[in-house]
């Protein structure tokens, strides 16, 4: 099968559009409409259903997605084999909860990028921790990053991974922020916002928190569950509500004086921000480079 009729097949499943897929790699849609076809026909199943303007992958095309995906990246290894090394050129593909995805790796890649201009960068996100690792075993992505507690996964290499510490927060116009100590029961009397999404959900402060709560002889509920702890930072940015989250997600807003700790008794969340590959393969220069970019100690400056 050939390289390129995947790539093709690759562009056309993400535009759900012959058209764009066309104009994006430079093909006629006549030329991408045949080589859909003769993969098709090769593999003796359709691959798209034609829907008005737009194409919709199958179940078969569904389940060729992650073989095509292989054998593009299997290329662009080969290609990459005798390339120089200190000077990697290549795709890398993280995918990443949205934690990090926002509090951590805006600040790091723009270094990775300096460091090695000739990588080009996909970053995506994923609150499911159980999908990240599924696609790091498929070898879908290069890297997975997220929040949990400290682990281990089958199929999986731990590249890196740094303790996270969580501080209670709130805006710096609440009165809360000015005592010196604080009580628990003292910080839920107003309104306290967490995130739960499932018990696969990377870093929810639910799974975080109420273990603690629980322990401690504290019958506490939130006020409110919202979907991430991003969009918890933008509830307390408004001026209102309190919050229990990874210190990096408002360390900036907290030197900017925008928020300001609540001062507590210290919680042990037990959480860390692990970045894991797939074992059986082979790390291509630009895979390498990530792994010495986060190893030389930037992924514990910020």
């Amino acid at each position: 099968m050939e390289t390129r009729i995947a790539s093709t097949f690759l562009k056309v499943a993400e535009l759900g559009n012959v058209t764009k897929a066309a104009k994006q790699l430079g093909y006629s849609q006549t030329a991408v409409t045949a080589q859909i076809q003769q993969l098709e026909k090769q593999l003796g199943v359709p691959l798209f259903d034609r829907l008005g303007r737009g194409v919709q992958l199958t179940d078969a095309g569904k389940q060729f997605r992650s073989y095509a995906i292989q054998l593009v990246n299997a290329s662009e290894d080969a290609d990459a084999f005798a390339v120089d090394r200190s000077d990697p050129v290549g795709n890398l593909v993280i995918e990443a909860g949205s934690s990090p995805a926002i509090g951590l790796l805006p600040k790091m890649l723009p270094r990775f990028h300096q460091q090695y201009p000739h990588i080009h960068l996909t970053l995506r996100v994923s609150e499911d921790t159980d999908i990240l690792i599924r696609r790091v075993r498929e070898n879908t992505i290069d890297f997975a990053m997220f929040i949990d507690a400290r682990n281990q996964f089958d199929g999986c290499v731990k590249a890196a991974e740094r303790p996270e510490e969580y501080v209670f927060v709130a805006p710096s116009s609440d009165p809360i922020t000015k005592k010196k100590q604080v009580t628990i029961p003292e910080i839920f009397d107003d309104l306290f916002v967490s995130s739960f999404i499932s018990s696969d959900s990377e870093g929810d402060l639910r799974s975080v928190l109420d273990p603690y709560l629980q322990k401690n002889g504290y019958d506490l509920r939130p006020s409110i569950d919202v979907g991430t702890n991003a969009a918890i930072v933008n509830f307390l940015l408004q001026g209102w509500g309190r919050s229990f989250l990874p210190r990096f997600m408002v360390q900036d807003e907290i030197e900017r004086g925008s928020l300001a700790l609540i001062h507590t008794a210290p919680v042990d969340a037990g959480m860390y921000t692990q970045v894991f590959y797939n074992s059986n393969r082979w790390i291509n220069p630009q895979m390498q480079a990530f792994l010495d970019f986060i190893r030389s100690g930037v992924f514990t400056q910020y």
